[in-house]
């Protein structure tokens, strides 16, 4: 658990220290936020259209009623 809770030191610290993230940065800590408030089946997924992948990350919950996280829209959605 230690290894694991400093790996997630040095990615927030990292984050904070440059001002600076993006989608994929801002799914990363929504997803890590879902699943420390006991959400199940929240991981991260990249956005495609067909065979194109689209350059934009979000948190995708499986759940009963699947949903999406947009962190960076601020909004979540079935």
């Amino acid at each position: 658990v230690q290894g694991v809770v400093k790996k997630f030191q040095i990615y927030t610290s990292s984050i904070r220290k440059n001002k600076v993230g993006n989608c994929a940065e801002s799914a990363t800590l929504t997803a890590v936020a879902a699943k420390a408030n006991g959400i199940k089946g929240a991981y991260v997924a990249t956005l495609a259209s067909g065979n194109k992948h689209i350059d934009h990350d979000v948190v995708f919950i499986n759940a009963e009623r699947p949903y999406i996280i947009d962190t960076c829209l601020g909004f979540a959605d079935y």
